[in-house]
């Protein structure tokens, strides 16, 4: 067997002859040598094969910020168009964007609570929001994805809904459920 440096088996070295024979302490030693240099190599390949996969998921994060940043742009220019406010609407928008990729990146998902706590901790200076709901994890697309839509909700209610008036409140609560497989 071929092991790696964590004991995990690896594979199965085979050294074959054509006929029966004994082997020498040397030739032991050369079969060993060989398992162990399969094992460097088996290694070093599922490495590489590690290092591939993490470079071609990091392009892909990266060509959905610039996406998510084209986009951000594009909605703010069409609601926001004066420059001051524009200036101001933006930059809370990519900081959200930022604040999701930094919960994105920690774990595999993120936490619903922590992620609407963290989105919408600029408008909770007071006792208005209130959040309630069973713990459940987000993917990391997903995370993007909920934090730009609830920082653009929470923007609106700031402007237009129960934020914008100092009586407005705002709750944010979720439930799970689950569906019998023969239910709609």
């Amino acid at each position: 067997p071929v092991f790696g440096a964590d004991g995990t088996s690896l594979a199965t070295f085979v050294v074959g002859f054509r006929e029966p024979r004994s082997l020498s302490a040397q030739e032991h030693e050369l079969i060993a040598l060989g398992a162990r240099l399969a094992g460097l190599a088996l290694i070093r390949h599922r490495a590489d094969l590690q290092h591939e996969l993490l470079v071609g998921e990091l392009h892909h994060r990266i060509r959905n910020v610039f996406a998510s940043i084209g986009s951000l742009v594009y909605f703010t220019l069409r609601t926001h168009g004066e420059s001051k406010e524009f200036g101001k609407i933006f930059d809370a928008r990519l900081a959200a964007l930022a604040r999701a990729h930094d919960l994105a990146l920690q774990h595999s998902g993120s936490d619903l609570r922590s992620l609407i706590g963290e989105v919408l901790a600029p408008y909770t200076a007071d006792e208005r929001i209130t959040i309630a709901g069973p713990a459940f994890t987000l993917s990391p697309e997903a995370t993007v994805a909920f934090s730009l839509t609830m920082h653009e909700l929470a923007t609106n209610a700031t402007k237009y809904g129960a934020l914008s008036s100092a009586q407005g409140r705002l709750c944010i609560a979720w439930e799970l459920r689950s569906h019998a497989a023969n239910e709609p």
